[in-house]
Parts: structure tokens; sequence; C-alpha cells
């Protein structure tokens, strides 16, 4: 099956990176759902072969993969991105685009006025996050733990959820008191 988002960057452009733990591929499904293994995308909702459209897809629907995206962005066209965020400059995952860009290859050559409310990079409830730290420009608040050059990426998943509700890091803090 064809592979969409950040599976079809990483096979495409042969990243050195290790590949992402739920590939999205095409599947005979009517939605886009979350399989145990995989993403199924509907064939109607997969990006061709445009790298901002696959660069989109993956933020939108599988979420912030650095590595895969730190990999991806130096191949993307100034002028394809240029073109997006003139036309829609306060999309979210444009944005998000667009301040990992600068961060990852190098701060682009045109100014866009972003409006929008500021968004954090990665989503409170799909991640562990450290304090936001804002970038005024893109208005995206930069919530990763760590940094861009060293950050990692945690999901929430049940097990975790659990972990942190338990609070085990005050208990332990109690029991050494």
């Amino acid at each position: 099956m064809r592979p969409v988002g950040y599976a079809y960057l990483h096979e495409h452009l042969a990243l050195g990176v290790c590949p992402p733990i739920y590939p999205a591929r095409v599947r005979p499904v009517t939605r886009i759902m979350s399989m145990e293994k995989e993403i199924a995308v509907p064939a109607g909702r997969a990006p061709e072969t445009s790298l901002l459209d696959h660069l989109l897809f993956a933020l939108k629907h599988e979420g912030i993969d650095l590595a895969i995206l730190a990999g991806a962005l130096p191949h993307l066209p100034i002028e394809a991105l240029q073109n997006a965020l003139q036309a829609s400059p306060n999309g979210i995952y444009l944005r998000k685009l667009g301040y990992l860009y600068e961060a990852f290859v190098k701060r682009l050559p045109f100014d866009i006025a972003v409006s929008g409310r500021a968004v954090p990079l990665f989503d409170p409830v799909r991640y562990v996050t450290g304090p936001p730290v804002r970038d005024s420009r893109w208005r995206i608040d930069f919530n990763g733990l760590g940094t861009l050059d060293y950050c990692a990426t945690v999901r929430r998943t049940p097990e975790i959820a659990g972990l942190l509700e338990e609070d085990i890091l005050t208990q332990a803090a109690t029991f050494m008191a």
C-alpha cells in the first residue's frame, strides 16, 4: 500500500533517521483511522507527490516527528512554502511548518503577517510537554521537552497518562524528605 505523510517522506527522500512508529498508508477505508500498527488513509484523502502536501498531512494527522521533519524540510522548495503561506498566513500547520523550516534550515527570505492566536507546537493532549516558549514571528509556542536541538518526544499513551496521574515524582520527593 502507498505510504503517505511521514512514511512517504522517509521512504521517498531516503532519510537516514528512524521510520515513523505508526506509518500512514493508503488502505481501503472510508476515513482516516488509527490502526494497531499504522494509520489507514482513504485514497481520496491521501496527498499525491507534493512534499508540502505530505508535510502538512503529517503534521495534521500524525503529530510531530522532529527527526523526519529536520531531514525533509531542506528538500522543500521555498517557493512552495511561500505561496502556501501567502495564500493562508494564519493556517496552523503552515505556521508550524514555517517555524520548523526556519529552525532546521534557514530563515525564510520573506515576511508573513501572522495574526492568528498562538498555538503549541506539540499538542498537549497527545504529548507530554514542557513550558512554552513563544516565537512571535510565527505565533508558535515551542512546548517540547528540551530544545529543538535536543527534544525528547513522549507520546501520551494510556500507560504514561496513568503514571502521570500517580504523580510519582512528587511521591518520591515526599519520601526522600
